[in-house]
């Protein structure tokens, strides 16, 4: 544990209790009716298996998007060739699975400072979401790989990661699948490549609950 409380201590941008907030948020992005002891949930987004919601309190909004559900969200995380991206090349199926609520997304949190977060596949499109850097800090929980070196993310990103959570390490860095793709595409194969700061969380099961739990023990 101390060693954990050394390392966060070094990471200025980091809060505890937005961690905290998050890793909930995270948590009730599998409910239909979200909600977060504190904030008012405002808005709520969803397009095929992809879902968002805000919830704000005074000074902040968070915005969570929802992990793996349903086998179709399965599928979309093992379409792991990449995609073009505004900064390097990330993952396809998480692009798609992206883009659809983003817009509406935007407009919705226009003025207002707020932290994106979210579960395994809901930590990738967060970290899609933090590519853009208009949210202050992004906070994810059991979070796989999402693009390759030249992929940027432009605020603090804190990656939450229990030993032995197969889904950080997924994708694989590389691949014969991804090597074809890239190479039949007029592209020299690249990397998958973790971006920000990982934060290890006591505890080993993957589920949002227990990053929840984690989060709170770590924190204490």
């Amino acid at each position: 544990m101390w060693r954990h409380r050394r390392k966060i201590g070094h990471l200025m941008s980091y809060s505890p209790q937005v961690a905290a907030d998050c890793a909930m948020a995270s948590l009730e992005a599998y409910n239909d009716s979200p909600f977060v002891e504190g904030y008012d949930t405002t808005h709520t987004f969803e397009d095929g298996d992809t879902f968002a919601f805000i919830c704000e309190r005074e000074r902040h909004a968070i915005l969570a998007y929802r992990g793996t559900e349903s086998i179709t969200d399965f599928l979309t995380d093992i379409k792991y060739v990449k995609t073009d991206w505004h900064y390097g090349r990330v993952h396809k199926g998480f692009a798609e699975a992206f883009r659809p609520t983003h817009e509406a997304i935007q407009a919705a949190l226009v003025g207002k400072a707020y932290y994106v977060t979210g579960h395994s596949l809901g930590g990738a499109l967060a970290t899609l979401e933090a590519s853009y850097g208009n949210a202050m800090a992004c906070y994810v929980y059991g979070c796989p790989r999402v693009g390759n070196r030249k992929f940027k993310v432009h605020i603090p990103l804190h990656r939450h990661e229990k030993f032995g959570d197969m889904v950080t390490i997924i994708p694989p860095r590389q691949s014969f699948m991804q090597s074809f793709y890239a190479l039949t595409h007029g592209r020299w194969p690249t990397l998958y490549q973790h971006k920000g700061t990982e934060i290890p969380v006591p505890g080993f099961m993957h589920s949002a609950a227990g990053y929840v739990e984690g989060t709170a023990r770590l924190n204490n």
